[in-house]
């Protein structure tokens, strides 16, 4: 937490492309193109755009092999049950803006390096999508399903893949869920995926995957195969042997846990854009206003950066424990906004020589670290009774 004194811390020009001739020639071509392409194909010329950076980023990785076809719970198989979960957790209003792709694995055994898209790619609004891809598996005949092999290793190692771009997927949440009625029937090694992911670590943004296993009633004798490869990729594994536990699982898995991701992350951030704050006024008592400038920067850009899980948040407030974190969160958030212009106004004072107003202004900040401070008690008690209070009955 920031502390309540100011002193303290806590925690050769050459043409530009657009002017030289090869660009200019080559914007008159393209645009030509387009024209003729619009005119006579009824088409209008589209810039495409990257996808946006999400917050939350959710891979779901179901097994449809002939296992899954197996009896499971009241009466369901496997695969129903799992598809059932999916369902009562997908059509959560609180996922809107979560970033959701899918990927269904089984079939003949093959090499991993085989490079295979999903079965529904990233997008955000994308849960429907999802599940009519997904409920077409109970629209096949079960022959269909059959002799196929639970590719589990080969799934992981293609869903890695799934996140490789790290302009998209760098410094955000990312997911991995697999839902599976058995481990893996291919005898792939679990050294291509470790391999894998450490490949991803070396990137210009460090990509760290959140692995989740499910295992839809496995039998014992498996249990340690997929402790294992679980272990392999760092990830937790639950076992669930009916309808209810498969259901608790997943919610807490999809929509619990990156709920309070959100409320952490948001609270970090905004207590990273005040420690910044701290240092802006240690800089400006050793005069050393440009690096009280760029400090100040830094603060704003930690401000801007909570925008992304602030906004997760605003996405849960049909839950009532989510509405209490949201405001906590808005009441910090609104503080900290005066404190960054509390924070410029010192600058400015500073750099001017204007005593006065440096007085006013650092006695402004003073009371607003108190504020904030008293705030940031309240944040935390709201946290703790968000994790120890079970989620609404769905």
């Amino acid at each position: 937490m920031p502390t309540g004194s100011t002193r303290e811390k806590k925690r050769s020009k050459s043409t530009p492309f657009y002017q030289q001739g090869w660009f200019v020639g080559l914007v008159a071509v393209v645009g030509l193109v387009s024209s003729v392409l619009a005119i006579y194909g009824g088409l209008s010329p589209m810039i495409w755009k990257p996808p946006k950076r999400v917050l939350e980023n959710v891979e779901i990785v179901l097994d449809r092999s002939q296992n899954m076809g197996q009896p499971f719970s009241d009466g369901k198989t496997k695969l129903q049950a799992a598809l059932d979960a999916l369902k009562s957790v997908l059509r959560n209003e609180g996922l809107a803006q979560t970033n959701l792709a899918y990927r269904e694995f089984g079939g003949a055994c093959k090499a991993p390096e085989l490079k295979t898209e999903p079965t529904v790619a990233f997008r955000q609004n994308n849960a429907e999508t999802i599940l009519s891809k997904a409920n077409e598996l109970t629209t096949r005949r079960m022959a269909e399903i059959t002799g196929k092999e639970a590719m589990l290793v080969d799934a992981i190692y293609q869903a890695i893949g799934d996140f490789s771009d790290d302009d998209r997927f760098g410094t955000v949440s990312k997911r991995i869920i697999v839902i599976t009625g058995d481990t893996d029937a291919c005898n792939l090694q679990l050294a291509n995926v470790r391999e894998k992911l450490q490949r991803l670590q070396r990137g210009p943004r460090t990509i760290e995957l959140d692995f989740k296993f499910i295992a839809v009633g496995v039998e014992k004798f498996d249990e340690a195969a997929l402790k294992a490869i679980a272990d392999q990729t760092n990830g937790t594994l639950r076992f669930v042997y009916n309808q209810q536990q498969l259901d608790d699982t997943l919610h807490d898995m999809i929509m619990e846990e990156p709920g309070q991701s959100a409320a952490d992350a948001t609270r970090d951030m905004l207590d990273a854009s005040v420690h910044r704050l701290d240092q802006v006024a240690d800089d400006l008592d050793s005069k050393n206003y440009d690096a009280g400038a760029d400090h100040l920067r830094q603060a704003r850009d930690e401000f801007e950066r909570a925008k992304l899980p602030f906004e997760v948040l605003g996405k849960r407030q049909t839950d009532e424990r989510y509405q209490r974190i949201f405001v906590a969160a808005q009441k910090q958030r609104d503080i900290q906004n005066r404190l960054l212009a509390a924070g410029e106004a010192m600058l400015s004072s500073a750099r001017s020589a204007d005593a006065d107003s440096l007085r006013a202004s650092r006695e402004t900040y003073k009371k607003l670290i108190a504020e904030y401070n008293a705030g940031s008690d309240e944040f935390a008690k709201v946290l703790a009774q968000l994790r120890s209070s079970p989620a609404p009955a769905k």
